[in-house]
């Protein structure tokens, strides 16, 4: 990642990309990518709000399928389930904070 990213991450996000990168490497790779790149253009906490979305959405992949290991591997019915287990435990998703748009920061899921 770049300096800018990285030190926009709290101090826990270390371990959570650590734990995905090694349940997931190439999932995670392409995280960090994207992020790297967001952080070009976006605003420091629209970056932090994405890397804890994405954070917390991957390594709730990996729990709920453990054949995920890339992007291309998730399919709707992860988004969905994920949705799902967010309202059930009356929690908000981060992934509900931070909001990709195809034009505007990233892709549609």
């Amino acid at each position: 990642m770049t300096a800018r990213a990285d030190a926009l991450q709290a101090p826990s996000s270390t371990s959570d990309w650590a734990v995905l990168t090694a349940r997931a490497p190439q999932l995670a790779a392409t995280m960090r990518r994207y992020l790297d790149q967001q952080a070009v253009t976006l605003a420091p906490s629209t970056i932090t709000a994405a890397d804890r979305a994405l954070r917390v959405f991957g390594l709730w992949v990996c729990d709920h399928d453990p054949t995920v290991r890339g992007i291309t591997d998730i399919e709707r019915r992860h988004v969905e389930d994920y949705k799902v287990h967010c309202h059930q435990s009356g929690t908000t998703s981060p992934v509900h904070r931070w909001r990709p748009t195809r034009s505007g920061n990233g892709c549609v899921c």
